[in-house]
Order: structure tokens, then sequence, then C-alpha cells
């Protein structure tokens, strides 16, 4: 078995889907060998030319001899795994968590993929939310750049379409001290969404929970996350996933 995670060994999320993994694996007995391996797209951005020199590393790790299944965490380990399976290990199955739902409908048209998307129901979510926080001004929504955020947003962007009253800004392409500067500016009535954040607009590379405490200490308005690491001092909270449900 093949496991491909598209962020690096130490980051909270991951390490907690590869724990759910093993867990699993591990009531199979010594029937089942798993490689493991690190895209790290949160320090290195995806392209083209990089997956191709990943695909190159793990030809010349393992050879042509195709695994029994891809496992994928997150989108940009789906889309690698797409690729290794058209390019070399044609009938593979692939499996994934963490991808955005905003994905299903494209997937669905897919052969031989299946898995858990991260972000379902996320109009449920919304809704619950601003039902309890009925005196609001405006919804701002923190995200970057990214792969799973730029999906997450698709389905955000679908919730709030059918709320036409709320106001809602999203701030993105932006650096830290902007961001925190916007933050700063807003009042109690608001709310405050954080979407995933690794990469801001001067490339400075965040974790989860480093983002999570940047937004928390200056934002005058109560602050959304979506993930449990993301959970920390000063955050109000939110329907919380995490990497080992995954």
């Amino acid at each position: 078995v093949m496991l491909l995670v598209s962020y690096h060994a130490g980051m909270a999320w991951s390490d907690d889907q590869i724990a759910g993994v093993r867990s699993q694996l591990q009531t199979l007995g010594e029937r089942v060998y798993m490689s493991l391996d690190f895209l790290d797209t949160k320090n290195v951005a995806p392209s083209a030319a990089y997956f191709q020199k990943m695909e190159s590393l793990l030809l010349a790790k393992y050879g042509t001899a195709p695994p029994a299944l891809l496992l994928a965490t997150d989108d940009d380990a789906l889309d690698f795994a797409l690729q290794m399976r058209q390019h070399h290990y044609p009938g593979v199955p692939i499996l994934f968590s963490g991808v955005s739902a905003s994905r299903q409908g494209a997937l669905a048209h897919v052969g031989g993929v299946s898995g858990v998307f991260d972000d379902m129901d996320i109009g449920r979510r919304l809704n619950a939310v601003l039902a309890l926080r009925p005196q609001r001004a405006r919804l701002l929504v923190i995200h970057d750049q990214s792969r799973t955020s730029l999906a997450q947003t698709v389905g955000l962007r679908a919730a709030v379409a059918q709320r036409p009253e709320l106001a809602v800004e999203f701030l993105t392409q932006m650096d830290v001290p902007s961001i925190q500067n916007r933050l700063r500016a807003l009042g109690t009535n608001d709310l405050v969404l954080a979407l995933a954040f690794n990469r801001d607009a001067s490339n400075r590379v965040l974790s989860h929970e480093e983002a999570a405490d940047l937004w928390a200490q200056t934002s005058a308005a109560p602050l959304l996350v979506t993930r449990d690491v993301s959970m920390r001092a000063g955050v109000l909270g939110g329907f919380l996933i995490t990497g080992r449900q995954q």
C-alpha cells in the first residue's frame, strides 16, 4: 500500500491522518506493508514540474511494480495519486481522505476512486452558526490560495449564495499583517470563519495552529474554525473535523 501525504511530517493534521491509517492497517497483522511519502506542498507549491520530479523519485525508490492500493491524504496528494495511476499504475484503486466536498461531483465520474470528504454539509454548518449569532454585521472568510482552500471556498460560496441578506468578504492573497489589520477593525457583531491558511502573500508559511493563534489574538470579532488543530485559545469554536476521523 502506498500512502501519499500532501504535506509534511510534524504537521498535526497529517500526523493524525497517518495515525488513523496505521491503526486500521495494524488490525490486518503483517499482511500489509505501507510505504509513506510526503509531497511537502505547504512548503513547495505544487506544479507539473514538481510532480514530475516526485514521480521520478518514487519510481527510483519503489520501481514500476504497482502497489495494491494508493492512499492519498488531502487534495494535492489525490491529484498526484491520479497522475501516478494514469502514468504508471493503471487500474490501481485510490482511497482518499481530507478532500474538499466541492470535488464530489467530478470524482463520481472517475472509476476506482473513493474516500472521505472533509467539509460535507458546509451549508448546514453555516446555517447553525448564523442561527446562534443573529445580530451579525458581516461574515469574513480567511483562506489562502492552496488547492484545498480554494476547493473549500467553492462549497462555501454556494452556501452563502442561498443567503443574499448576508454580507460576506473573503480575505485572501494578503500577507499576515494586512489580514490582522482587517480583523482589528471588525465589530463584535461580525463573524470570522478561518479556513485552511498556511501560506500568505509574502510566502510566509504557517501551521494551522500558528494561523489560528494569529487570527484569535487580533480579531475583534468571534472566530470560527473548521479543524480540531485550529481550536486554540481565543477561538469561539465551530464544527470541527479531525485528521484521525478522516
